[in-house]
């Protein structure tokens, strides 16, 4: 349908990007047909993201281009009118979103802060402290692992080994989960819902670094250990905004030439069309600074 949709809208599809096994990673990394390297440090070969990472290297290199929201969601094709920065208001959470960040993520982040404050854009620090009961309420695997191992298992007990392994473990933590675990998880998550959007109901969107790293080279993921610990901290802040149910963006905030920073702005469900309004003015904003 997607495709159906964009091919009447004009585009013409030239072939197919990689990306990580049934796109659970946060790092890009593929095994069976070669992972994409960040065209930021090819030569040091740095991850790419995920789980999409072909698709990300193809625009950036300008291999590829994509836009088409209206188009992929079926919705009326209209231009997009930038959302006035005077008096928007965002919350910047200070629970978690911070934790293990690096200096550069840190820098760019302070900097873009400054130049939307400086535009008149009301940026509030706020506390979230729900941000920090994320861990306990998924610490059995959340959604996504008992959700793909009621689809995967049967596949999995014939085709173990052509898994990839760092995902198949994921994958597998779903049998830590009972029925009840999961009606209580959604439960947790209705009332997390709840609590968490009264707060966010004075602000245009949260703000927040999408991840708190630049991209790690390949190289320094080779443990299990560090793989699973650093793609937790790649997934972590855009995972927020999944869990809320809502819409998110990342506009990069980075001098060029610098390593890619993302800022991410977050709002509640079916904000879509005003997120990427307001996403549109902020990056022409913060883009004329950063270069």
């Amino acid at each position: 349908m997607a495709v159906a949709r964009l091919k009447a809208a004009g585009f013409i599809p030239v072939g197919r990007t990689n990306m990580t096994e049934f796109a659970f990673s946060g790092l890009g990394i593929n095994p069976h047909y070669g992972t994409p390297r960040n065209t930021y440090d090819r030569s040091t070969g740095r991850i790419p993201g995920g789980s999409s990472p072909g698709a990300a290297v193809s625009v950036t290199d300008g291999m590829a281009y994509a836009a088409l929201d209206a188009v992929l969601s079926g919705e009326p094709r209209s231009d997009l009118t930038p959302f006035p920065l005077d008096g928007l208001r965002l919350a910047v959470p200070q629970t978690l979103v911070f934790d293990g960040i690096d200096a550069t993520v840190a820098a760019a982040f302070a900097a873009a802060q400054s130049c939307l404050s400086q535009a008149g854009v009301k940026i509030v620090d706020i506390p979230l402290r729900e941000l920090g009961e994320l861990a306990q309420i998924n610490r059995l695997g959340g959604f996504g692992a008992p959700e793909s191992y009621a689809y995967h298992r049967s596949l999995i007990e014939q085709k173990h080994d052509q898994y990839d392994p760092s995902v198949v473990s994921r994958i597998l933590r779903g049998r830590e989960q009972s029925a009840t675990d999961y009606i209580d998880l959604l439960a947790a998550r209705a009332d997390f819902i709840r609590r968490t959007a009264t707060i966010m109901a004075p602000y245009d969107a949260l703000l927040m670094p999408t991840v708190p790293l630049i991209a790690p080279p390949l190289r320094e993921l080779d443990s299990d250990d560090v793989y699973r610990d650093v793609n937790l901290l790649m997934l972590r802040n855009p995972t927020i905004a999944n869990f809320i149910g809502g819409c998110s963006i990342s506009i990069p905030c980075h001098h060029a030439g610098d390593a890619p920073v993302g800022l991410m702005l977050i709002s509640p469900r079916n904000g879509d069309a005003r997120l990427l309004a307001i996403a549109a003015a902020i990056e022409a904003l913060v883009s004329s600074t950063a270069s």
